[in-house]
């Protein structure tokens, strides 16, 4: 797993920049999904992750307009050793 950790964050300059390209990238791929599935229920599903897409979108801008933009290396430690110590984890 070590060729992942640098991976994990991405802390180079314009990630801001990056989400929107990501965002704009699965947008489309939904929409495409929509377009094509014929099954009412994943079609629901993909309203749904549409939907959150665009909440999450919206959240970003109003933080980038609204906040200082910081990075809280404890808060990211501490996420990633609750993760790891979840007890729906295994031991391995």
């Amino acid at each position: 797993m070590k060729q992942f950790d640098g991976q994990v964050v991405d802390l180079k300059p314009q990630v801001f920049e990056r989400y929107l390209e990501l965002f704009s990238a699965l947008k489309s791929q939904l929409r495409k999904n929509l377009e094509t599935d014929k099954d009412s229920k994943v079609h629901q599903d993909l309203e749904i992750l549409l939907q959150s897409l665009c909440d999450e979108r919206r959240s970003e801008d109003i933080s980038r307009r609204h906040l200082i933009p910081f990075y809280t290396m404890l808060k990211n430690l501490f996420r990633n050793f609750s993760a790891l110590l979840d007890p729906r984890n295994g031991v391995s």
